[in-house]
C-alpha cells in the first residue's frame, strides 16, 4: 500500500513510501535525497505520524544509486529525528548514525572499502568545513575522496 501525504509547500500529494506488512519501503537516490545539513534522510512529518498510527515498525531505505539498504525502527526515527523545512513541507530528518546497514552490493561506483564509519566521517568533515567556511585544501581533498567513492 502506497503511503501518500500532502506536501503543503507545493500543495500536492507526495509518496513517502510503500507499506509492506509492518515496514515502510522508501526508495531514494542518495545523490539527490541525502541531506548533508541533517546528515541523513527526511520523511514528511505527516507521513511519520501516519506510520505510527498504522503501527509500522521499521523504515527501510533503499538507495537506488548506491545499491545500499538501511533500516531504522520507526520509534528511533520518532524519538531522535529533527524537524526542518527545506521547501518541501515539514520533514523529520534522522542522522545516518542511527541506521542499520542491511546490504551493500558491490559495484564499481560503490567500492567495498567505503564503510559506514568512513561515510559518517566524510559527512562530518564536510559539515565542519561548511560551518567554518575554511579553505582547507587537505580537508577538501579528503572529503572529495570519500564523496567520490560513495556517490
Amino acid at each position: 500500500m502506497k503511503l501518500l501525504v500532502k506536501n503543503t509547500a507545493k500543495n500536492k500529494m507526495v509518496l513517502v513510501g510503500e507499506i509492506k506488512g509492518d515496514k515502510l519501503i522508501k526508495r531514494v537516490e542518495q545523490s539527490k535525497h541525502f541531506m548533508r545539513n541533517e546528515n541523513g534522510y527526511g520523511i514528511q512529518a505527516d507521513g511519520l505520524m501516519n506510520m505510527v498510527k498504522r503501527r509500522v515498525k521499521t523504515i527501510r531505505i533503499i538507495e537506488e544509486d548506491t545499491r545500499t539498504i538501511f533500516e531504522v525502527p520507526v520509534s528511533v526515527w520518532d524519538k531522535n529525528g529533527t524537524i526542518a523545512n527545506y521547501g518541501h513541507g515539514s520533514q523529520v530528518f534522522l542522522s545516518i548514525k542511527y541506521y542499520t546497514l542491511i546490504k551493500k552490493e558491490e559495484s564499481e561506483s560503490a567500492p567495498s572499502e567505503v564503510t559506514m564509519e568512513g561515510r559518517v566521517a566524510m559527512l562530518k568533515a564536510w559539515k565542519d568545513l561548511q560551518a567554518n567556511k575554511k579553505k582547507d585544501t587537505q580537508l577538501r581533498l579528503t572529503i572529495d575522496k570519500y564523496y567520490d567513492t560513495i556517490k
